[in-house]
């Protein structure tokens, strides 16, 4: 029977032979296993992740891993050498991992040194690589060699140690650690115990250092489409969901079909264009019962012609897991219906074929936002409120609700006293902001790679920027205003280079050139996956007519509308802690994660959608989507005789009439200088003057649901912001807020981020975007 000694004597000889003392045989089969293909111990879950996001995993993953195939089994069976020695059986070696993420077996014998007295995973929350690292070692143990369900056992256990350190949190030389209710561990138990290969390669890909938790899993189990019933609607059916059924039905199996592997980790659109399979088109041609006339509906039913029951040698899905597929089949001939996206503010600049393309890609942000709540955050299918307007069409009969803030960055006004500085400096281009954010392009140099210090941007960071242009007396003449937002101006640039060139040259009325709007030089961002991009002749957002000469489109990192989207559907997380539902903009905020604390965009957005959904509602951002221009507030403002407001504030992009106002500028009539105008009793001297009176706005619609969607708890929390001790940062809720100290200030907040090193690669930089 296992006993916490047995558990001490387990760790401490496992540790002694693999770290503290390693043996010449152990050794050599690491340098076989590792170091002689140049790989770190890092290496195995790079991998694993990459493969992950194939459809054909984990293919690509034994590939790779075979060159090391002899050392990793030496590795292998040394381990489960050690495991046999003290663990008799498969309830003891969860035990002793259970005691290891508890951090209940304190051990001070040498040559465990302070610091290192606990068995437990070593480092702290955010640098957890022990877990990744060894589920990367075990899968490739599993798959090189035979012993798949011994591995699968210890995977399962080690993976349960980790979920249950993460919530347990111990500290290191602690003797006495209090561990988990007996009622939490069955809980982390039921779920981590049961998972198969596959489940576990997700929870390690998509969660890099603290374990989810178990209502994750709700998002890649076969889902309840009852649960919707229950919500009091039927949310659209939505590629996420086939791929979740799919992807739970199929198990650890390795299918081929016909060469296709794991089909339904394609993207959609390639999904929907795969060729026939057999012989048999898998998604029938657009028509009536689409769904039901389709070979992948057919073949999940068993009733395929020559072809058995899918998935072969698993349980068959349910009716209601198959009625899900076969109903999203059929939307695919709503989706390609009449109805798509409009450009923003239903601005004609492009062609019929284009704006179909630019329906495409705001659809694809929705769908990516609803997949995140599912596969990231943890959402269960049945909570999911977030809808988009192609595939849930019933949502476009409900009601409009406006969602306005102001238009100056609200930090400026927490950091700066003094009114007539503030209106100064945010009018300054920068290459960092007040987080020390940076543009995200970087220069590849000896090395590694260096950001690119040239690369500047408006730290005007509320969906509002403007810039001032001044005479040669520096006496403001006029001021522009943008809330367009990048990516359609990157969508033009990709599209309609000719379009691209002739929209600045008649907003900036200058002869601007082809070169003067894209990279002319290698200069890279980082993809999804954090490889470098050469972005030379691409593109560039920030370049001078945008910038330091003009404003055509936002330019700070976080001004874009797919983050918008995104906010949105984090927003659309009920939020829960100790002290029950967390409702107040700036407390939802830090407790979920999501955007910036201290601008007056993201905590009223978030707000405003979170309470949208506890009053029983799905919700989304409206037709067209885009950021807008809401108003300028006419009355602190004081004219010359004979100039009225309507002289001044001109609409250049989109509707006032409706409030989505894209592009306007502030100017007098004869273009003289705009000192002699009063706004709130100054003579009006800079552009931040203006902005401080502009609303800027989205549009959410709503329809209802009949219940809420169940609360989920805190995932963040606020600290004091390291630099400028009146602002906020966003940590993690299970991170420490560091003491106050150091240099403080502006100067001391744009340098953040600044390296005296070249990154060797960009692999831990975050995206610009990232809230």
């Amino acid at each position: 029977m296992y006993t916490k000694a047995i558990g001490r004597e387990f760790w401490f000889d496992f540790d002694n032979q693999t770290l503290w003392q390693r043996t010449r045989v152990i050794a050599d089969a690491f340098q076989r296993g590792y170091f002689a293909q140049s790989w770190g111990l890092d290496s195995l879950p790079d991998f694993l992740r990459t493969s992950f996001s194939d459809p054909n995993h984990p293919g690509p993953f034994v590939t790779t891993v075979e060159a090391g195939r002899r050392g990793l089994l030496d590795l292998a069976a040394i381990q489960l050498q050690i495991i046999d020695r003290h663990l008799k059986d498969d309830d003891s070696i969860r035990s002793a991992f259970e005691d290891f993420g508890q951090g209940v077996l304190f051990d001070d014998r040498a040559p465990r040194p302070p610091g290192r007295r606990v068995h437990m995973m070593d480092g702290t929350p955010d640098n957890w690589v022990g877990w990744q690292r060894w589920h990367g070692f075990i899968r490739a143990a599993s798959l090189l060699g035979d012993s798949a369900d011994r591995w699968l056992h210890v995977d399962r256990c080690m993976a349960l140690s980790w979920a249950i350190q993460t919530e347990a949190d111990p500290e290191n030389d602690a003797q006495n650690n209090p561990g988990l209710p007996a009622s939490r561990l069955d809980l982390l138990r039921d779920t981590w115990m049961t998972l198969t290969f596959e489940q576990l390669d997700w929870a390690f890909a998509k969660h890099r250092f603290l374990a989810p938790a178990p209502e994750a899993f709700d998002a890649i189990r076969s889902p309840s489409r009852r649960a919707f019933a229950a919500a009091g609607a039927v949310p659209a059916v939505n590629y996420a969901g086939v791929q979740q059924i799919l992807e739970s039905a199929s198990g650890v199996s390795f299918p081929h079909h016909d060469g296709h592997a794991r089909f339904w980790l394609l993207p959609e659109d390639q999904f929907i264009a795969l060729p026939p399979i057999y012989g048999h088109a898998l998604i029938a041609d657009p028509g009536p019962y689409r769904g039901a006339r389709s070979a992948l509906v057919k073949v999940l039913k068993g009733t395929l012609a020559g072809i058995p029951q899918m998935p072969l040698n698993q349980p068959p899905l349910s009716s209601d897991d198959i009625q899900y597929v076969e109903n999203w089949i059929d939307s695919l001939d709503s989706t390609n219906g009449t109805f798509q996206y409009a450009p923003p503010a239903n601005i004609e600049d492009l062609t019929a074929a284009q704006k179909t393309q630019w329906s495409g890609v705001v659809h694809q942000w929705f769908r990516s936002a609803e997949t995140r709540l599912l596969q990231d955050t943890g959402v269960s299918m049945a909570d999911v409120r977030i809808f988009n307007l192609i595939d849930s069409p019933q949502g476009a009969g409900g009601s409009v609700a406006e969602i306005p803030w102001s238009g100056f960055p609200r930090k400026y006004a927490q950091v700066v006293q003094n009114v007539e500085d503030r209106w100064r400096v945010v009018e300054e281009t920068v290459n960092a902001d007040l987080t020390g954010r940076r543009a995200g392009y970087y220069r590849q140099v000896p090395g590694g790679f260096d950001p690119a210090e040239d690369i500047v941007f408006r730290d005007q960071d509320e969906y509002c920027e403007w810039h001032s242009s001044r005479d040669a007396d520096n006496e403001l003449r006029k001021v522009v205003f943008t809330c367009e937002n990048p990516e359609y101006w990157g969508f033009i640039a990709d599209n309609d280079p000719d379009l691209l060139l002739k929209l600045y040259q008649d907003l900036t009325g200058e002869q601007v050139e082809m070169g003067d709007l894209f990279f002319d030089e290698d200069i890279f961002i980082a993809d999804a996956n954090r490889n470098p991009v050469n972005q030379n002749g691409q593109y560039n957002p920030y370049n001078k007519w945008n910038t330091t000469e003009g404003a055509i489109h936002l330019t700070h990192p976080a001004n874009s509308l797919s983050a918008e989207v995104f906010l949105a559907a984090d927003a659309s997380v009920l939020r829960e802690n100790g002290n029950g539902p967390v409702v107040a903009p700036g407390e939802l905020i830090c407790c979920a994660g999501y955007g910036g604390p201290d601008r007056s965009s993201d905590p009223t957005i978030g707000s405003a959608i979170n309470g949208l959904v506890r009053q029983n509602k799905f919700v989304t951002i409206d037709d067209p989507v885009g950021l807008y221009i809401h108003s300028l507030d006419a009355a602190p403002f004081e004219f010359p005789p004979g100039v009225s407001f309507d002289d001044c504030w001109k609409v250049i992009r989109g509707d006032q009439d409706k409030k989505q106002i894209l592009r306007a500028e502030f100017s007098l009539p004869d273009g003289g200088s705009l000192s002699d105008i009063i706004v709130g009793g100054e003579p009006l001297r800079f552009g931040s003057q203006i902005a401080e009176f502009i609303s800027i706005v989205i549009f959410g619609r709503v329809f209802d649901a009949a219940a809420n969607p169940d609360p989920m708890p805190c995932v963040a929390h606020c600290c004091t912001h390291p630099t400028l001790l009146d602002l906020q940062r966003i940590t993690n809720i299970n991170d420490q807020c560091p003491p106050p100290g150091g240099t403080v200030g502006i100067a001391a907040a744009r340098e953040l981020d600044v390296r005296q090193e070249p990154l060797p690669n960009l692999k831990n930089v975050k995206d610009p975007y990232t809230r």
